[in-house]
């Protein structure tokens, strides 16, 4: 009976002698394959955030408006039910913004360390001090009215505070 020469596996080639070669297996990629992949991704996730940047810019200046008026909110309603007399702080040449009653530090925020903004105002660093009735005392207050602004690069926010410690838009 004549049977068939075996033929070698498919997975491995033999050698003349006769040791087995291993043979690239063709699943997966390459090291320079996945580099490639990286680089293109990096490229493209770069220019996506380039053309994010204003968006996020103007984001964060909004949310440091909203920011100061809910602090000034809060010094406000901080008088009202302590009935006594407590200060919103602004300090243009630190970012910051702090509510005081006495000597005691009630809230403070830095909002060059939290959002990356600048605060400026144009009058220099200005106090309100609220009533316990809830309205700014003139006698008190630095400033009469004081503009606030909120800048970054390309984005600036303008908040108007009264004499009586009203926010307006200028």
């Amino acid at each position: 009976m004549l049977t068939a020469p075996a033929t070698p596996s498919v997975r491995t080639m033999k050698h003349k002698d006769s040791t087995p070669a291993p043979v690239r297996d063709t699943a997966g990629f390459t090291l320079p394959e996945i580099a490639l992949a990286l680089v293109i991704s990096l490229i493209l996730l770069s220019l996506t955030f380039r053309a994010a940047q204003p968006a996020l810019e103007s984001t964060s200046v909004r949310s440091a408006e909203h920011v100061f008026r809910a602090l000034s909110a809060r010094a406000r309603a901080h008088a009202i039910e302590r009935g006594t007399m407590v200060r919103l702080n602004i300090d243009p040449v630190g970012d910051s913004v702090w509510i005081t009653r006495g000597n005691v530090t009630v809230e403070s925020y830095d909002f060059r360390a939290e959002l990356g903004i600048d605060l400026n105002t144009n009058k220099g660093a200005a106090s309100v001090c609220m009533t316990p009735r809830g309205f700014a005392d003139p006698n008190c207050s630095s400033p009469s009215v004081f503009l606030t602004y909120f800048e970054a690069p390309g984005v600036t926010r303008v908040v108007k505070m009264l004499p009586m410690g009203q926010i307006v838009e200028p």
